[in-house]
């Protein structure tokens, strides 16, 4: 089950951004040193600015709902948590960098104010992360890389 029970609100405290943001990064160090690899980018939010991650209350007083991982996040929150992950990585030393935002299609960044990485490209956004499969509108003109 993934979301919360009000599909559109924001599924990340804002008071615990920065916990969430440690956490990233603790595990992907953790991830690198176990598996030998180096990470090159964090994508710390699946397609957050949708209405997908909702879960609800079933007959038997379980929760069901979303069996696809993500949570809704703002525009606003995205660049909170955004800031937060790439203030962590330069904290670690790591030469990680963030990637945003993973966005259901280029149409719902452009018409929901999801930021771009050329808004983020003051703190090392490197890349952006956008599916296309289901695009139905070209992507917008962006620089992949501060």
């Amino acid at each position: 089950v993934s979301g919360g029970f009000d599909p559109a609100a924001d599924q990340i405290r804002a008071d615990r951004v920065d916990d969430f943001a440690s956490y990233l990064v603790r595990v992907t160090r953790r991830l690198e040193a176990a598996h030998g690899i180096t990470v090159d980018t964090i994508d710390p939010l699946n397609e957050p600015n949708t209405t997908y991650w909702g879960t609800r209350l079933g007959a038997d007083g379980n929760p069901v709902g979303g069996r696809q991982e993500g949570a809704h996040a703002g525009p606003a929150l995205q660049q909170q948590v955004l800031r937060a992950v790439a203030a962590e990585l330069r904290a670690a030393g790591s030469g990680t960098r963030v990637s945003a935002m993973d966005e259901t299609n280029p149409a719902r960044s452009r018409r929901t104010g999801t930021p771009t990485p050329m808004t983020y490209a003051a703190w090392s956004t490197s890349s952006t992360c956008t599916p296309t499969a289901r695009a139905s509108a070209p992507p917008p003109a962006t620089s992949p890389r501060a």
